[in-house]
């Protein structure tokens, strides 16, 4: 969580997306759940920019958020709002970009520090960025640990600055942007048609919690692949189901 790297730096509120069931268990264990207020609908839009202005915010910081902002919110934080995105901008840009950037056989990713605007999903200038290696064995759940380790010392180090003034930041090179969409459970479906490592890399994105790669038996029932398979696994499960 983004609360871990805040130091001294007082937090006005948290605003926590209702659905994000994990976020608020980790709110309520560690004792934060009455800084919380919940992301609106459009009906109440209104409301919530009212109780944001009243707590007297300097600047918002994203991480790992779902909804997207609207201008009126933006222009609530006189030092601007930054997201913390897990992926390498621009060309990362979108939802579940952890994931794509395995199942893609990518071997690099970033946490990236950036300003957010009012144009689109994740658009805005880039304040810094810091690279993480995709280890071969990685799985989502640890190249997760390692983006999130990675994304702390963004913060611990920018945040000071940030809090004291606009820093210099780079437009986003449009020319190799791309925005990935958001993936559904029945998207882990198994495609044999693709090469043993594509559907290997497919298998370490998917892992629990995530609903899992999946195929169908001989007997036509849906096995679900909650463990990385390996490479020989594959070509035996290829011979078995005659693909």
């Amino acid at each position: 969580m983004i609360l871990d790297s805040l130091g001294d730096i007082r937090l006005a509120c948290v605003v926590v997306d209702p659905r994000r069931q994990a976020v608020l268990e980790w709110l309520k264990r560690h004792n934060r759940i009455n800084d919380v207020l919940f992301h609106p609908d459009k009906d109440h839009r209104g409301e919530f920019e009212r109780e944001i202005a009243g707590r007297n915010p300097a600047i918002g910081v994203i991480n790992s958020y779902s909804r997207i902002l609207w201008s009126s919110l933006i222009e609530l934080f006189p030092l601007g709002v930054v997201n913390l995105h897990g992926g390498r901008l621009p060309e990362y840009r979108g939802a579940n970009v952890l994931q794509w950037a395995i199942i893609n056989g990518e071997t690099e990713t970033a946490a990236t520090l950036h300003y957010v605007d009012d144009e689109g999903v994740d658009e805005g200038p880039i304040i810094a960025a810091r690279k993480v290696e995709i280890r071969q064995d990685d799985t989502a759940l640890t190249l997760r640990e390692n983006l999130a380790s990675a994304g702390r010392d963004l913060l611990r180090h920018w945040l000071p600055r940030l809090i004291e003034g606009r820093v210099p930041a780079r437009p986003q090179d449009t020319r190799n942007a791309k925005v990935w969409p958001r993936r559904k459970p029945e998207d882990g479906r198994i495609d044999w048609s693709l090469p043993d490592e594509r559907i290997r890399c497919l298998t370490r994105a998917l892992i629990a919690p995530w609903p899992g790669a999946f195929y169908f038996d001989g007997a036509g029932r849906k096995v679900i692949v909650d463990q990385p398979l390996s490479l020989d696994r594959i070509a035996a499960l290829r011979k078995e189901l005659g693909k």
